[in-house]
Order: C-alpha cells, then sequence, then structure tokens
C-alpha cells in the first residue's frame, strides 16, 4: 500500500497516489449542488450527487400520485 503523506489515505498503486497528490489532496472542492450546497472536487461526482436529487423527486411524485 503507499500511503500518502498528507491525509493518510492509502492506494494500491502508486500511480492512483500520484494522481490523488496531484489532483485532489489539499484542493478546495469547487462544484457546488445547487439544491443542498454539497461540494465535490470533480464535476462528475457533482452530476452523480444529482441523481440522488432526481430519485428523491420521482419518489416523491409516486408517493403524491398515489394518494390522489
Amino acid at each position: 500500500m503507499f500511503p500518502c503523506d498528507t491525509c493518510n489515505r492509502q492506494y494500491r498503486r502508486i500511480i492512483s497516489l500520484q494522481r490523488h497528490k496531484r489532483l485532489e489532496c489539499g484542493k478546495e472542492a469547487k462544484f457546488e449542488c445547487m439544491m443542498c450546497h454539497a461540494k465535490f472536487k470533480h464535476k462528475h461526482s457533482l452530476l452523480r450527487h444529482y441523481n440522488v436529487h432526481m430519485i428523491h423527486m420521482r419518489e416523491s411524485l409516486v408517493d403524491e400520485e398515489n394518494i390522489a
């Protein structure tokens, strides 16, 4: 295992540790969810997070239709 000397996360491959240091470690999250203000370091993580909101919205609509 290869530990990060800054945050102690561990990686199985040195290339993964290098990518972590270059792109993630110590970087401030710059992508923010407009619905709940959660912050993400990567745009794809924010887009994946939006799916959570969409699932909850769909469930709410189904519940409302079943009540009516």
